[in-house]
């Protein structure tokens, strides 16, 4: 890990937008560069700067890190620039080589592609290397290196933008490398960009880039490229892409190779289904997924026993309930942080009764590293607070207005600009009943309707925690276990959840999770798993009677 710096950088804090007012140690608070234009307040310096280690923390937006070892957030990074070189006649052994790929020298040209020698970490020395070069406003702004042996990397610390992206046009062709977007532009289309590095990181991806444009999805027709059209779908929006059909070829390349120019500017394409009018022959790449592989399961935590009960599918939505203090919201979060660290899956929260953002955020960073942010090194916390920053985010609607369009609004938000995977709404008695002239139980299927079509619609798993109306007690003086029809307001929410689950704690410490429903067989089945949950940490662990396996006390993200 990198140690901390005790002197202040200046052209750091500058970056962020930031005036120490000639400060250079202690501590001082500022206007907040991050929310303060959308702040009623904005003169509130609610930015809280520790001068000499770096930190920094706003109380109100929740923005927060350290200028000498990770970004302020991901707009305000400063980004390393290459120096351009123009080495524009390339090697004759280079020209032949694209041409042997149907690539024109216009095209080479005209995408200013070069040529150097550059270390190559796969193999271990300097290599002769085909630079791709990015522009933004005609400056280079990163290099895609490519050797012999068709191994990658992009410049350090280059800034991640589309290649190509200063000839968008209004009708823009998406591919999934340099060499397909090189394809069209020899076919005679420029307006066509690839995403960088394989869409491995997605800062990069604006969705508002894509408004009044018809989008295109010309990528890789494997596994990984229908993963990702239909990520791309999923943020830009089905009602603007159109996909790209290249028969018996995998990419627009070999397409261009065994077909040529004329053939790839002809080729097919089709519009993708909007929801509420489909046929089969939209599904057809589904459909011979479920017949060569059948149906698979969800995603999984860290727990064997919940495992076989239940796995986690995308475009569901899962009810939680239980007794008020029985531990449902830190379960949720348990399992939430399972599927960033395990699955890669991203996470949007509404849950007010968890704010200000930094308690919440603690509670994560807990579960993250196994102990208690006031246990952890000032590096540590660092770099756990980079892991929250990248896959959790908060929804707080604009004058506390808690109405669920408002907040599946800014769901909706999360889902284009980040990818989100879950949405968390904790706890329903939150929201707002804005229609005064229906009764309870026609409200909550009016809202339960909305959420479990947007599920659907973005593809994301929708978490929804609620109260029981009433707690019973047995013959014993103990809680009963409630079910999703506790549930005040009606029967749907047992009717409409694709899973159920209750927490229901017995001992202190010991927990009862029961599986009360999982609609689809292939994603687990009704039972119960005891588990235990550690008081320094947070974490819920599997226990067998009563006895707790391994609190597994390593951390979880370090070898990520």
């Amino acid at each position: 890990m990198d140690s901390f710096s005790n002197k202040p950088v200046i052209s750091q804090w500058n970056a962020l937008g930031l005036d120490l007012r000639g400060k250079v140690s202690g501590q001082i608070k500022l206007q907040c560069p991050f929310c303060r234009e959308t702040r009623k307040n904005k003169n509130d310096p609610s930015l809280s700067v520790q001068i000499d280690t770096g930190m920094y923390n706003c109380h109100h937006c929740g923005a927060s890190g350290n200028i000498h070892r990770f970004r302020a957030s991901k707009t305000n990074k400063v980004y390393q620039k290459p120096v351009w070189k123009n080495h524009t006649k390339l090697s004759e052994q280079t020209v032949k080589w694209f041409e042997s790929r149907k690539i024109s020298q216009e095209a080479l040209e005209k995408m200013k592609v070069t040529e150097t020698m550059e270390y190559m970490p796969q193999v271990g020395k300097e290599c002769p290397t085909i630079c791709f070069n990015y522009f933004e406003n005609g400056e280079l702004v990163n290099i895609k290196y490519r050797d012999q042996e068709k191994h990658f990397k992009m410049f350090k610390d280059g800034k991640p933008i589309w290649y190509n992206i200063d000839r968008v046009g209004d009708t823009v062709i998406i591919v999934e490398g340099e060499m397909d977007a090189l394809s069209f532009i020899t076919a005679g289309w420029d307006s066509v960009i690839s995403v960088p590095n394989g869409a491995s990181n997605w800062d990069f991806f604006d969705p508002e880039m894509f408004d009044q444009k018809k989008v295109i999805l010309a990528v890789d027709q494997d596994e990984p490229g229908l993963k990702l059209r239909k990520e791309l779908i999923r943020r830009i929006g089905a009602e603007r892409c159109s996909v790209a059909d290249f028969k018996d070829c995998k990419d627009a390349n070999e397409y261009l190779i065994k077909y040529g120019r004329q053939a790839l500017l002809d080729v097919r394409v089709t519009e993708v289904p909007i929801e509420g009018v489909v046929r089969l022959a939209d599904y057809r790449d589904d459909l011979w997924d479920l017949y060569h592989h059948g149906l698979s399961s969800g995603a999984t935590t860290r727990h064997p026993a919940l495992n076989n009960l239940i796995t986690y599918e995308t475009g569901r939505l899962m009810v939680v309930t239980g007794i008020p203090g029985h531990g449902k919201s830190e379960w949720v979060d348990d399992t939430m942080v399972d599927l960033a660290t395990l699955q890669g899956w991203k996470t949007g929260f509404f849950s007010p009764e968890n704010f200000p953002i930094c308690l919440h955020a603690s509670k994560l960073i807990a579960k993250l590293s196994g102990r208690w942010i006031q246990n952890l090194s000032p590096d540590d916390l660092n770099y756990y607070s980079q892991f929250v920053d990248d896959y959790f985010f908060w929804v707080l609607p604009e004058d506390e207005s808690y109405t669920l369009d408002a907040i599946l609004s800014k769901a909706f938000y999360l889902v284009r600009k980040y990818g989100i995977k879950a949405f968390v709404i904790d706890p329903w008695n939150t929201l707002e009943q804005t229609a005064k002239d229906v009764s309870e139980t026609q409200f909550v299927s009016q809202a339960l309707g909305k959420i479990t079509n947007f599920a659907r619609q973005h593809d994301v798993l929708m978490v929804l925690v609620a109260h029981p109306r009433k707690m019973e007690k047995n013959s014993d003086g103990e809680f009963e276990v409630p079910n999703l029809y506790s549930i005040s307001g009606s029967a749907h929410f047992y009717n409409k959840a694709d899973y159920g689950v209750t927490v229901y704690r017995n001992l202190a410490d010991n927990v009862q999770l029961h599986v009360q429903k999982v609609k689809f067989r292939h994603l687990g089945q009704r039972g119960m798993v005891e588990m235990r949950n550690n008081p320094g940490n947070g974490r819920y662990q599997e226990s067998v009677n009563g006895i707790v396996t391994s609190w597994r006390s390593e951390n979880y993200i370090k070898d990520k």
